[in-house]
């Protein structure tokens, strides 16, 4: 037999499809820390944890933990590890975590080389765990950012999809600051490529003396 325990965002177990009192705490407890771990998605949280194959008996002071190997938040098909007071090793079960959520489809055809807009995106709604790896949720992630590709309408925004905008233009003269404990030194040079914030970039400072910094802000290369 399966149990189902479904949950809303802040608030845990809003819909429960077996009485709590008609499984065993043990499984109870699994099902409350799985809920209460995926909340972090924020979305409608649906947690089904899988009756083992061996019967076990009860487990004392039940505490349920998420193996090393498991992502966290869990999502998906999981395995979750439960100690018990009274046994030497710990259970492992299996549980299927699912949470409806929003999450950035492309509302139009949008062209290589295009800055993200309010009017490129739309929200829509579905179960993370079938979306793509590293599936973009927070606009405030896309707004500003440039396509890498031509990405049709309905395309599930991915970081990959994404690049962020140059803040250092090849060939742009630039701030180059460099120093060590109690002192600072800037310079000026000339951006040998083009660099967003956080990236490396070279910098010739003379004619013999090209340096790679990191891209600090407009116009700026720290060392």
């Amino acid at each position: 037999m399966n149990i189902r325990f479904s949950s809303r965002r802040l608030l845990l177990c809003l819909l429960i499809c077996q009485p709590l009192d008609a499984a065993p705490a043990w499984v109870a407890a699994v099902q409350d820390f799985l809920l209460e771990q995926a909340t972090a998605y924020g979305g409608e949280v649906h947690v089904e944890v899988f009756a083992p194959a061996a019967r076990f008996p009860e487990c004392v002071t039940p505490k349920p933990f998420l193996p090393s190997t498991q992502p966290a938040p869990p999502l998906g098909r999981v395995s979750v590890g439960l100690r018990c007071a009274n046994e030497a090793a710990p259970r492992y079960l299996s549980a299927q975590v699912a949470v409806i959520g929003q999450f950035l489809e492309a509302a139009v055809a949008i062209a290589p080389g295009t800055v993200i807009t309010p009017d490129h995106l739309r929200l829509a709604r579905g179960d993370l765990g079938s979306l793509p790896p590293h599936t973009l949720r927070d606009p405030g992630e896309v707004l500003g950012k440039l396509t890498r590709r031509r990405l049709a309408p309905g395309t599930v925004l991915q970081s990959h999809h994404l690049d962020s905008p140059p803040l250092i233009e090849r060939g742009e003269t630039v701030n180059v600051e460099s120093g060590g404990a109690g002192f600072r030194v800037r310079r000026s040079g000339e951006a040998l490529e083009s660099a967003a914030l956080g990236e490396k970039i070279r910098v010739r400072l003379s004619p013999r003396e090209v340096i790679v910094g990191v891209v600090s802000g407009a116009g700026e290369v720290s060392r």
